[in-house]
């Protein structure tokens, strides 16, 4: 074989190889397209708002109750643990709150009664949901609700 044969050879082989890693380039792009499209369209946007779900409620002997505020001058949201039957077997709670520019905090919430938490909110609805872990490692959903923020009528002044 000739040393010009091997080179027409290599360079044609490289030619071929560039063919492909372009198609493979293509490929990934519209492969990552159609993967955003799908979460896009089946977990939904930041830009709509989404219903609450169903809250889930824990048998009565281990049922505990955790008070949602949030303050009309500062947004903050507030969580109050308030105990209940279920205070000894409940390993955590956690605050999630998905403010209405999207972003989303998670707290976790001390099973310990008058234990607090403050996430701050927005000045539109903030949608707030609290979750319940046993010992058991069973959890729940016991909250799962909008709060508005609350307007005051000042008078006409």
């Amino acid at each position: 074989m000739s040393r010009y044969y091997r080179h027409w050879d290599t360079r044609r082989t490289y030619r071929n190889n560039q063919h492909h890693e372009g198609n493979l380039r293509i490929a990934m792009i519209l492969g990552v397209i159609l993967v955003g499209a799908f979460i896009f369209i089946y977990h939904g946007s930041g830009l709509f708002l989404q219903p609450p779900g169903l809250s889930q409620s824990p048998p009565s002997n281990i049922a505990v109750t955790v008070q949602i505020e949030k303050d009309p001058v500062y947004h903050t949201i507030n969580a109050l643990f308030s105990g209940g039957k279920g205070q000894v077997v409940t390993d955590y709670c956690i605050v999630r709150v998905t403010r209405s520019d999207g972003r989303i905090i998670s707290k976790q919430l001390e099973p310990v009664k008058l234990a607090e938490v403050q996430i701050q909110g927005t000045e539109s609805s903030d949608r707030v949901e609290v979750f319940v872990v046993y010992l058991s490692g069973n959890s729940y959903k016991i909250y799962d609700s909008y709060l508005p923020n609350r307007k005051y009528y000042d008078g006409g002044v």
